[in-house]
């Protein structure tokens, strides 16, 4: 898992820009 909440989020963020 994620240490960091905001990495997980800008992560989730990022793969629904990239779709």
């Amino acid at each position: 898992m994620f240490q960091s909440p905001v990495n997980y989020q800008f992560f989730l963020f990022k793969a629904i820009l990239d779709k």
